[in-house]
């Protein structure tokens, strides 16, 4: 059920010494209706339709849709009404080879850019696959371990998004493993941003640290399948970046440096975990015990899930996003078996409005008429989709 969302808007200013504070009443967005338009990756079309492993999609300027399947190492191209037109690149460390395609990043114009998180490299190519552009992304220093001072077991790094300038936002997670205390690792982890060029890698601050029980992805700085624990998300526009923590509504926007420039505060109620939700997710736990093994896993998974901490409520954000007007789109938490909303602010404040989207999307790229998405289909299989968006103006 759709509700009405209050937005605060807390701005630094020159003059100030801490935030000034602007409360805006409660309103009631109207609905952004987004209408599915077609899907990449049914077999209906033959084998060039299906994905292994869906890392990102984005529309080129000339309206063909390109795709990264990170499971083989290549793009697809498809035309503007979802039709395969070719495959892009390959298994290798040559220019145009690729050992990973973490992530699409926005290019402008019919360029397809993409980070390989393997090979540690950025690469810019036209449709047909030539090379336009290569470079390393510089890598940071580890950050020490807080409390023995011993360098990090090992570290993901996480390719965010592309500023308008051709700057990178990525987010490192150092983790150090703290058990055994407990029947699964436990890793105490710190999360680093940073700011790369063609040249330099720059930390501009650490957003969180603390306990993972184990760590899942998505477009997250951290995130772990703690019960119910909130998941904090990045988001990068032309000239800055928004941080959502997941517990409550705030999204702070920050500039490419780091520097606080205001925080939207969407007022949503939080929801509170109720004994009905923790029986479901320890049947889910003790759920995956299977094969010639079962019972001991079964009692393994049950010592896990009596070992686990249960919040009181739950996770207010599971999601952001932002288009290219500059708009954020903040995902509403809820059971992954419902339809998700999506909550669009303008950076001043202004409540735009409220989209439905399932919950097994994730949009990819966002322009004032459609929405892209990589999404899972009801067979599991890993699916792009375009929606176009529907507005009370463009009714």
């Amino acid at each position: 059920m759709k509700q009405g969302i209050a937005v605060v808007v807390a701005l630094m200013t020159a003059s100030s010494a801490g935030l000034s504070r602007q409360a805006l009443r409660p309103v009631s967005p109207p609905t952004i209706t987004l209408v599915r338009t077609f899907v990449i990756g049914t077999a209906l079309r033959g084998d060039n339709d299906l994905f292994g492993e869906l890392s990102g999609a984005r529309k080129l300027a000339s309206g063909d849709i390109v795709a990264a399947d990170d499971k083989a190492d290549q793009l697809k191209l498809f035309d503007s009404a979802g039709h395969f037109v070719r495959i892009i690149g390959k298994d290798g460390d040559g220019p145009g080879d690729f050992r990973s395609v973490a992530r699409l990043l926005p290019a402008g114009g019919d360029t397809i850019m993409v980070y390989d998180g393997i090979a540690g490299r950025v690469t810019g190519l036209d449709r047909k696959g030539t090379v336009l552009l290569l470079y390393k992304v510089a890598q940071p220093a580890p950050v020490p371990d807080p409390t023995s001072k011993r360098q990090p077991g090992s570290a993901w790094r996480e390719m965010i998004g592309r500023f308008g300038n051709g700057h990178l936002l990525s987010s490192y997670r150092f983790a150090w493993i703290t058990g055994p205390s407990s029947p699964s690792e436990i890793h105490s982890d710190t999360v680093a941003i940073d700011l790369s060029d063609q040249a330099t890698s720059v930390r501009i601050g650490a957003v969180h640290g603390g306990e993972t029980y184990r760590y899942r992805g998505g477009r997250s700085t951290f995130g772990g399948d703690v019960p119910f624990a909130p998941i904090a998300y990045l988001a990068v526009g032309r000239s800055s970046w928004f941080y959502a923590g997941g517990a409550s509504g705030n999204i702070e926007q920050r500039d490419q440096r780091g520097k606080l420039q205001g925080t939207l505060h969407l007022a949503l109620p939080s929801v509170s975990v109720t004994a009905t939700d923790i029986a479901n997710y320890r049947q889910q736990i003790i759920g995956h015990a299977g094969g010639p093994n079962a019972a001991e896993l079964r009692s393994l998974y049950q010592g896990a899930a009596d070992w686990l901490r249960y919040p009181a409520v739950m996770p207010v954000l599971d999601g952001l996003a932002v288009d290219d007007a500059g708009n954020v789109w903040a995902r509403r938490f809820r059971n992954d078996t419902l339809p998700h909303d999506w909550y669009v602010v303008s950076p001043a404040g202004t409540a735009v409005g409220i989209a439905t989207l399932r919950s097994s999307c994730r949009p990819t790229q966002i322009t004032r008429a459609v929405l892209l998405a990589t999404c899972t289909g009801d067979d599991d299989a890993p699916t792009v989709e375009m929606y176009r968006i529907v507005t009370p103006a463009t009714r």
